[in-house]
Formats: C-alpha cells, sequence, structure tokens
C-alpha cells in the first residue's frame, strides 16, 4: 500500500511542474533567462579560445572553417565555426556549447568531448562513455579553465585531447 501513496505524490508534484512550465509562468521567464545566461558564457568562452588562437604566430594557427552542410559530415555541419587541425581534429562553436572532435572512433568511451556552462558549476565538460539502445551514458565534470591552453597546443600538434586533461581534478592526483 505504501508504494500507491508513493506513487500518487509524484504524480502530483510532476503535474505541478508541469504546470509551472506552462507558457507565461514564472518558471519558464527564468528558464529563458537561464538559457541566455548559458549562451552568454558559451559565447564568452569560445571569444577566448578564438583570442587565444589569433595569438598564435602564423605558421602555427589552425585552419578556421564555417560549415556548409553539403560538403561536411554531419558532426561538424552543426558547428558555427571550427577550428580544426591537419590531421582532423576540431574544436568548433554550436551555439550552445562548444565541441572537441577526434577523427578516430573509439567503441567504448568517446574520444569526443562537449563544454557547456550550467548555473551551479559553472563550465561543465561531458562525454560519451558507453552506447545502450535507449540512450547513451555520459559522464560530466568540471571544466579547467586553464585548459584552453593545452586544447589548442593538441591542436596544432596533431595529439589527442584527453578528457582527463581538460577536467578539473577532485583530488590531488585525481
Amino acid at each position: 500500500m505504501s508504494w500507491i501513496k508513493k506513487e500518487l505524490r509524484k504524480r502530483e508534484r510532476l503535474e505541478a511542474r508541469a504546470a509551472a512550465l506552462e507558457p507565461g509562468s514564472q518558471d519558464s521567464e527564468q528558464a529563458g533567462e537561464v538559457a541566455a545566461l548559458a549562451a552568454a558564457k558559451t559565447q564568452a568562452l569560445w571569444d577566448r579560445i578564438e583570442a587565444t588562437h589569433a595569438a598564435l604566430p602564423e605558421p602555427l594557427r589552425l585552419k578556421r572553417e564555417v560549415p556548409d552542410s553539403l560538403e561536411f559530415p554531419s558532426e561538424r555541419a552543426a558547428m558555427r565555426v571550427l577550428l580544426s587541425a591537419k590531421n582532423g581534429a576540431c574544436i568548433g562553436y554550436t551555439g550552445d556549447a562548444v565541441r572537441y572532435l577526434w577523427p578516430k572512433k573509439n567503441a567504448s568511451k568517446s574520444n569526443n568531448f562537449w563544454i557547456r556552462w550550467q548555473v551551479g558549476p559553472g563550465y561543465v565538460v561531458s562525454r560519451r562513455t558507453r552506447p545502450t539502445l535507449l540512450r547513451d551514458a555520459t559522464e560530466e565534470r568540471a571544466f579547467q579553465d586553464s585548459a584552453v591552453d593545452h586544447i589548442l597546443r593538441c591542436l596544432v600538434t596533431e595529439r589527442k585531447v584527453s578528457f582527463r586533461s581538460v577536467r578539473k581534478r577532485r583530488f590531488w592526483l585525481f
């Protein structure tokens, strides 16, 4: 019998949330403000990446591209602007996130990652850990602000940027 009461309370909470998110409600206005703030913070991160890239000497600069869906694969076509290395690795701006792509596939853990801004933790880096039939399992960690230089250095030297190298460490070595 206790599971019935729990289920009823759960459904009441879900209905209350759905009613609060209707257009014109205060929560939906706050969600719009949060989305605008996240877009502004992501744009600021991309501007920092491009400024760091512009500070490189001309022979070391990456190729700056504006993808056209006709000539780029679907992963790259979603990006508005991307900086690509000669080996095919790239970092790009999608509007709501910054995306890193490594050209070689990995069946277990993805070599690619997203950098997004969230209200509580700030910049968060996430990657797919294992595919399932229903959804992708992802791992999220706080993004290390000093990793912008590391990402560009790896792209210029044509090395893979590891997920571990761009996330904040929880403890001294880990």
